[in-house]
């Protein structure tokens, strides 16, 4: 991935899903956006513990700030 993926794209909304009680079966799903090229897409990723660093540090660069 390139060092300006943070410019180039933006997270959107997110939505996280639960089958039952058991947070081991959570996933949040990340709507994103271009916003060069207007394309969109999504990014599944576990919740809690269970998430992968990368895609929560990616995901740290997508989503602004309030």
């Amino acid at each position: 991935m390139s060092k300006s993926l943070g410019h180039e794209f933006q997270g959107d909304k997110y939505c996280r899903l639960k089958r039952n009680t058991d947070l081991s079966d959570t996933v949040i799903i990340y709507a994103l956006f271009s916003l060069k090229k207007g394309e969109k897409g999504v990014l599944v990723n576990s919740y809690g513990i269970y998430a992968d660093p990368f895609a929560r540090e990616m995901l740290d660069k997508l989503f602004i700030k309030h």
